[in-house]
This record gives C-alpha cells, sequence and structure tokens, in this order.
C-alpha cells in the first residue's frame, strides 16, 4: 500500500464502516506477544481474545462511518500528520490490567509505557483533526493500552494477583518506535478483524 493512500476499492466498500485511528505494531512484535498471549490464556480465562495481528494502541475511536466521510477522514489526517512537529516516540508495553468490576471485568489489557507529554499531544492532534470532519472526542481522559481479551469468563470471581502472570512483560522485546499513525477499518466477522486503510508517516 502507498503511503497516505487509502487501499481499498470503493466500490466494495459497505454503506459504513466501522472506524478508529490508532499506533500499529511491528509484525514481528505482534507475532511474539501472539506466543506471550497463548501462555497467559492458561492462567486467566476470558471469553474473547484479541488476534495478534489485530493489536494496536488505539487514539481515536470513530464509530460506525458512512464510507462517503472517508475521504474527508483520510484528507484530514494527511493534512495533520504533515503539520505536526514529531519528535518520535518510543512505546514500550508493560505489565497487565483489567477494566470493568473488580470481581468480573470486561476487559483485560496491556499497559503502556511511554513520553506522555510527547503521545497526548499526538492523541491531541488527532483529536482536533477529526473534529474538522464532525468527530467529537470522549469524554473520559485518554488511556493509552493494547487490548487482550473481553468478558472475564471464570467460575469464581477474579483475583487480581493473577495480573503477575504478565510481570515479564517489560523488555526489550516489547518496545517499539512509532513513527506513523494508521486509520484502521474493522470486519469482526473474520479473523484478523482489522485493516489498514491509511497510514500516515508523522
Amino acid at each position: 500500500m502507498k503511503e497516505n493512500q487509502l487501499s481499498i476499492d470503493q466500490s466494495q466498500l459497505q454503506e459504513q464502516e466501522r472506524l478508529f485511528i490508532a499506533l500499529a505494531l511491528p509484525e514481528s512484535m505482534k507475532q511474539a506477544f501472539g506466543e506471550k498471549m497463548e501462555r497467559i490464556k492458561e492462567q486467566l480465562p476470558f471469553k474473547r481474545w484479541v488476534h495478534p495481528m489485530d493489536m494496536h494502541v488505539t487514539l481515536q475511536f470513530l464509530g460506525d462511518v458512512p464510507k462517503e466521510r472517508i475521504r474527508d477522514i483520510d484528507a484530514a489526517l494527511r493534512a495533520r500528520a504533515s503539520r505536526i512537529s514529531w519528535p518520535g516516540l518510543n512505546v514500550g508495553v508493560k505489565g497487565l490490567g483489567v477494566f470493568g468490576r473488580p470481581e468480573r471485568p470486561s476487559v483485560l489489557w496491556a499497559g503502556i509505557e511511554a513520553d506522555r507529554t510527547v503521545l497526548d499531544g499526538l492523541y491531541q492532534a488527532v483529536v482536533e483533526s477529526m473534529i474538522t470532519v464532525g468527530f467529537e472526542p470522549e469524554q473520559r481522559p485518554y488511556s493509552p493500552h493494547l487490548t487482550l481479551a473481553r468478558n472475564y469468563a471464570g467460575a469464581m470471581p477474579f483475583e487480581q494477583e493473577t495480573l503477575s502472570i504478565g510481570e515479564d512483560v517489560s523488555s526489550t522485546e516489547w518496545n517499539w518506535r512509532a513513527d506513523s499513525i494508521t486509520l484502521y477499518k474493522s470486519n469482526t466477522r473474520v479473523k484478523p478483524s482489522y485493516e489498514a486503510i491509511g497510514v500516515y508517516p508523522l
């Protein structure tokens, strides 16, 4: 796929596409983390696990978007990325956590380590670019993470102590340098579910 070009045939688009903007992980890191997830699954029973090739760090979720708006989104991201003064960003993965009820969490995630001044600035730039094409930001604070699984399915209440299985998710193996943002579309009927349709170098 050429940089800054949509990779999909417009005739194949559905009436709406579910879209989000994210930092992509290197393919080699996705594969390595997939192997780690297989070991985590043995101790953390969740119903739905994310396909390793779908792993990403969300910047903004756009939701179901009419197909005719995709080119405006693409243009806004391309224009904003070309204006960002980007010092570069080393991103790391460290430890595990959960969202939702402590006894039955809805999401299992891996934490993100990065220069938050730089990452938050990038997040804000993305949000501002999307405001120009009609997308309002979420009201809750930005909390970067890697979603690993959804819906705890254990017979007993979840115990926070089991998250210690992720203590070794903190090494040079789980670090990369982010140099672009990516626009993805989602198709939950297939695995992997996410397809990059626009890449915007910083």
